[in-house]
């Protein structure tokens, strides 16, 4: 029973490593103290080459992943301004060709209403025409029968 209970003493040091130092362990039958120091320093420097590896691999990920984040967000901000320009391209447009529409609307009524008066100048109504006749007509009979009574 005792020999299973200092294998299983073994195993925990050589698994997670034995932690007391000044103490003798069941691990000292098979290290002598020069072993086990050089034991605990291969040991932390694997543990800390691991950890350097890690993190090394970890800050190339992480700065991998935010250039991938920055590129990813200058090209939504790409996007999104070249989806502003296009529609401030199109609201321009249109505003232009609304304010064509009115002028051209505006031109044509300004033709037909100088057309309107330049006709309404240059043609003498019929009624106004027959007033002239009828008035001229009387000056004339009346200067005839003046002149020829």
């Amino acid at each position: 029973m005792d020999d299973l209970f200092a294998n299983n003493e073994e195993q925990e040091d050589i698994l997670f490593g034995n932690l007391e130092y000044g103490e003798s362990s069941t691990s000292s039958n098979y290290y002598n103290k020069e072993d086990m120091f050089t034991s605990f320093n291969i040991q932390n420097k694997t543990k800390k080459k691991r950890q350097d590896d890690f993190s090394k691999f970890y800050d190339d990920n992480f700065k991998t992943n935010i250039q991938m984040m920055e590129e990813e967000l200058l090209e939504d901000l790409r996007k999104k301004r070249l989806q502003k320009f296009e529609e401030d391209r199109i609201r321009e447009e249109i505003e232009r060709r609304k304010l064509e529409e009115r002028n051209r609307i505006k031109a044509k009524e300004d033709y037909y209403i100088t057309n309107f008066e330049r006709e309404k100048k240059r043609s003498i109504p019929i009624g106004d025409i027959i007033v002239y006749i009828f008035l001229f007509s009387i000056l004339m009979g009346s200067l005839y029968m003046i002149l020829f009574k």
